[in-house]
């Protein structure tokens, strides 16, 4: 099972950096808000120090550049003489606009490509330093890597996002037709997608994990009874199926009565929703790793 873990957390202790800086904000009564100028800027220098094959540079920006549509001609870069500074790669960066976001998601998209292309010998250290860059400039964005593969959500509050999106993740790889869909709401959640289509997605995420969860093929209204009577199979007390089940019903309303049919859904909403699906999910994952460890599953 691949595991999705935050990249710059693998210890406790925040980097050095980031600690000065966090005291010197709170000394000075600074507010760190998000600076994409200060991102782009942080990773022009990243970039900068990175020894990259000139050979490898020229084969990334022909690809990178047809994938967001900009013209390019192939580089002759001389190797003895080759620097970031002097590549079409550093130029279009330097141009981006950080006062539009359509130029924001732009810039993290070219650092997923790099971070999950062929050249590896320095990206674990890159990856470890955008993640830094991020939290300097203030940026509600987090770098993860789940197996192999580097990727980029939108942040909310870090014990949520740990518990309830990054670990059911994890465990969403036993279900591959609800991660597909849960990992879809979150990256049209990065990309400020419409908040129908997240919400449906978690909605449909939700749906096919307890089809395989309970070995049905029911819609996600008719499980409330059977999921019921699973809690209390596994010992669930009477006040946390009756909460389960309250909160579930509200679930499915909100989602039949605002976004299958209305499309009345808030933006505000996509976030709360994304949480409370994550909630539902790794509350029966846990429920399974007890009965597992149990021996009665």
């Amino acid at each position: 099972m691949k595991k999705t873990q935050k990249v710059g957390t693998t210890t406790n202790k925040k980097s050095e950096t980031i600690e000065h800086q966090n005291d010197f904000s709170k000394r000075w009564n600074i507010k760190i808000s998000g600076n994409y100028m200060a991102l782009k800027n942080r990773i022009i220098v990243i970039l900068d120090g990175v020894s990259f094959d000139s050979y490898w540079m020229s084969s990334f920006e022909r690809e990178i550049f047809y994938q967001v549509g900009q013209s390019y001609v192939d580089q002759d870069y001389l190797p003895f003489s080759f620097c970031f500074s002097k590549t079409c790669l550093y130029k279009f960066i330097n141009k981006l606009d950080m006062s539009k976001e359509s130029h924001q998601l732009l810039l993290i998209y070219i650092l997923e490509s790099i971070l999950n292309s062929e050249y590896d010998i320095e990206i674990p250290d890159i990856a470890r330093k955008i993640s830094e860059a991020l939290v300097l400039s203030g940026i509600n964005i987090e770098l993860y890597k789940r197996g192999s593969k580097y990727l980029f959500y939108p942040s909310g509050a870090e014990i949520l996002d740990t518990k309830l999106v990054n670990n059911n993740l994890n465990w969403l790889e036993l279900y591959p037709k609800a991660r597909e869909k849960m990992h879809l709401a979150l990256s049209l959640q990065q990309r400020n997608g419409q908040p129908r289509q997240i919400i449906d997605n978690m909605r449909l995420s939700f749906e096919l994990f307890l089809k395989q969860y309970l070995n049905n093929e029911k819609s996600l209204e008719n499980q409330k009874e059977l999921l019921g009577k699973k809690l209390q199979e596994c010992g669930i007390s009477k006040e946390i199926r009756d909460m389960y089940a309250t909160l579930f019903s509200f679930y499915t309303r909100y989602n039949n009565q605002n976004v299958k049919h209305d499309d009345k859904c808030a933006s505000v909403e996509t976030e709360y929703i994304i949480y409370l699906t994550g909630t539902f999910i790794r509350f029966l994952i846990q429920i399974d790793k007890k009965e597992e460890k149990n021996g009665r599953k």
